[in-house]
């Protein structure tokens, strides 16, 4: 049975599943860090990536180089990104944002 890339995409996925639920129980149990919160805190972020993935897939139809597609694509992704997570105030972006500051200005 050979499942080539496909089948490599798809255990990861699977094993990534797995994880998640087994650090999921582990939070709950030594960090009281409830199944909720949890999943609230991660799906926010989840969305975002999944809109912006579907910007960045458009972008995939525009008649240019394969390379400049690619980089277009990046910072199209990259800005998408953070322009949206500031405007929604997410907690990542806020502790990034705070990192990057006092790094900075050290």
């Amino acid at each position: 049975m050979n499942l080539g890339i496909m089948g490599i995409a798809f255990s990861l996925v699977i094993s990534n599943m797995v994880f998640c639920m087994i650090d999921m129980k582990l939070n709950k149990q030594l960090l009281n860090y409830g199944y909720q919160a949890q999943i609230k805190d991660v799906c926010s972020n989840m969305w975002l990536a999944v809109i912006m993935g579907i910007v960045v897939y458009g972008i995939s139809f525009l008649p240019i180089k394969p390379l400049y597609l690619l980089i277009l694509q990046i910072f199209t992704g990259v800005i998408f990104y953070f322009i949206v997570s500031k405007l929604l105030k997410l907690e990542a972006y806020e502790a990034l944002r705070k990192v990057i500051k006092n790094y900075i200005y050290k």
